[in-house]
């Protein structure tokens, strides 16, 4: 195992698209996987990609220090790890403790282990609305003093300065954030929640886009799933 791909989150619906991206593509992925057991990791990620022998399984969870990793594993990954792939998240919009325990503390935890592991870059998936009610949002600096509309934008916030600051602390390191909107998947789509959302939606986007062309006023921001997978696996 060589120059490894680190991909938390890798049992969600962006996550699993992407693990699968990332091994058609040769890379070699290391999933932390939240499971009772290793054998229960190991049966998740079967259940995505069936059996495959670039992809390593352990068993961890981020809301724990070092990732819920053991000694043994953070021995056999350090200096294994060039990139770690933070998908992981909550998407609760009203159990605050619960989005910033997965969203803020689990991310310390993610970067911690980076520390130990020497991995040097990390990819975050945050989302557009960090902006808030700010006017804009620029990619030098992050807006100030915005308000959001619920607990999971502003833990996307924090993160977002999070992942800034680890990454001034040493001039090897490097950092790459992606914010998309709203994310929907393609009629094709192996998961079913992508292939649900979409038909759900489509009605909705096909009204709101006549609107657009009578008010020209814009369309919902909507990011295609393949599309975030593609740039999230470069």
């Amino acid at each position: 195992m060589k120059d490894a791909i680190l991909l938390t989150g890798a049992t969600g619906a962006l996550g699993s698209m992407l693990l699968r991206r990332l091994c058609d593509e040769g890379q070699y992925v290391v999933c932390l996987v939240r499971a009772k057991d290793q054998t229960e990791a190991r049966a998740r990620i079967r259940a995505i990609l069936g059996d495959r022998t670039d992809v390593k399984v352990v068993q961890g969870d981020i809301t724990k220090p070092r990732c819920g990793l053991g000694d043994p594993d953070c021995q056999l990954l350090f200096g294994r790890i060039n990139r770690v792939v933070h998908c992981a998240a909550s998407l609760n919009f009203q159990d605050k403790d619960e989005t910033n325990l997965i969203n803020v503390t689990g991310l310390r935890h993610v970067l911690a282990l980076m520390d130990l592991l020497d991995a040097r870059h990390v990819v975050y998936i945050s989302t557009a609305y960090v902006v808030g009610d700010a006017p804009y949002l620029s990619e030098e600096s992050l807006p100030d003093g915005q308000r959001w509309n619920n607990c999971y934008e502003e833990s996307k916030f924090v993160g977002e300065g999070m992942v800034r600051a680890w990454t001034l602390r040493r001039k090897e390191r490097r950092f790459t954030i992606f914010r998309p909107s709203i994310l929907v998947g393609v009629r094709t789509a192996r998961r079913r929640p992508w292939t649900a959302t979409t038909n759900t939606l489509s009605p909705c986007i096909a009204l709101q886009k006549a609107c657009a062309i009578a008010t020209a006023s814009p369309c919902l921001p909507m990011s295609p799933s393949e599309m975030m997978g593609k740039f999230a696996c470069r």
